[in-house]
């Protein structure tokens, strides 16, 4: 359960699901797949750069 501020200033409670929170594992995942597709757009605008 989360109690976040409405746009009109309450409090609103929110029954999320446990699912939506994700774990240390997934965090890991998402930032090597980050950091690899970072290193393609590197690589890919160096070899269009020598072009």
């Amino acid at each position: 359960m989360w109690t976040v501020a409405s746009p009109a200033g309450r409090m609103v409670t929110l029954h999320l699901p446990s699912r939506i929170m994700i774990n240390q594992t997934e965090v890991l995942i998402a930032l090597v797949v980050a950091a690899h597709a970072g290193v393609l757009a590197v690589r890919l605008a160096f070899s269009l750069y020598q072009a």
